[in-house]
């Protein structure tokens, strides 16, 4: 008798468990392009967004290092997340039954971007690229980082196998790390890299355009009803050309604020093939 009750009572915990799961905040992680404090800022209102069409608290969730972000959300700690495309290729690639919900895109509706080479030397690559250049780079996990940065020397003879490289973190202290003088090329975001050209950095090698970042929904945490609802939520806003929606949006970040797409899985199809040609050291590809 006992054990039928023991059975009953875990058959019951059972089927609750994905309510129980779900039933916390929601937890949503920005992908850690800048540093912490700006991050937040961009993301807070977004946030607060997320929860008055859901009904439920939005806690932002920052982690520094992009593995431990993607690792987070394999580990079902984070329910939603703000992501690059190399870091959701790889996510996929461990779980397809993530759910992509939205691609963002910029102020001219564009919903790609381009890495980026910078340097102060805009004909470094011309014959003053050595053996001994010390290279700047994002995170492994980071599309601009050892992944577009290779790709990108690659077009002009060198490697990252033969050069000595760092990572130095967020897009804006590669940059900023070529102006202390402490690299001399660095991979970044284009976007960023401009931000500091009144400084002197000058682009020297950009990319192919790559399909933007997009916010992902981790289905084991959040209810089908809620995922379609914040999908559908975000595809009805029309900033650019709504002047109600474009208040609304008016204080997200800039990468966000602008509205967004649905996204097409087989437009990331590029990096899966810079992945099939580049081994990122350290990386589980």
């Amino acid at each position: 008798m006992q054990n039928k009750i023991a059975l009953m009572i875990w058959t019951v915990v059972f089927l609750l468990l994905p309510f129980v799961v779900s039933a916390g905040p929601i937890r949503l992680a920005p992908l850690p392009m800048l540093d912490e404090a700006t991050s937040i800022r961009q993301f807070l209102p977004f946030a607060h967004y997320l929860s008055d069409i859901t009904g439920k608290q939005v806690d932002l969730v920052y982690h520094q290092n992009y593995k431990v972000l993607l690792d987070e959300f394999m580990h079902d700690n984070i329910d939603l997340a703000y992501l690059g495309p190399l870091p959701f290729v790889l996510l996929m690639r461990e779980n397809p039954d993530f759910v992509p919900l939205v691609r963002f895109v910029d102020a001219d509706g564009a919903s790609t971007y381009t890495c980026s080479l910078v340097a102060f030397d805009r004909d470094i690559l011309n014959g003053n690229f050595t053996s001994t250049t010390p290279v700047a780079l994002t995170q492994p996990y980071s599309t601009c980082g050892y992944l577009l940065t290779e790709h990108l020397l690659n077009r002009q003879s060198f490697s990252l196998k033969n050069t000595p490289f760092y990572y130095a973190g967020h897009h804006s202290e590669c940059a900023l790390n070529v102006i202390r003088g402490k690299a001399t090329v660095a991979g970044l975001k284009t976007s960023i890299a401009q931000q500091y050209r009144h400084l002197g950095l000058q682009l020297i090698e950009e990319s192919e355009p790559l399909p933007g970042f997009l916010l992902v929904a981790n289905p084991r945490t959040l209810t089908a009803e809620v995922i379609e609802q914040i999908r559908s939520s975000l595809l009805s806003l029309d900033p650019r050309h709504n002047p109600d929606d474009a208040t609304l949006t008016a204080a997200w970040g800039k990468n966000i604020r602008y509205g967004t797409i649905p996204v097409q899985v087989d437009d990331y199809q590029h990096i899966e093939t810079q992945l099939n040609q580049i081994k990122i050291p350290g990386v589980n590809q």
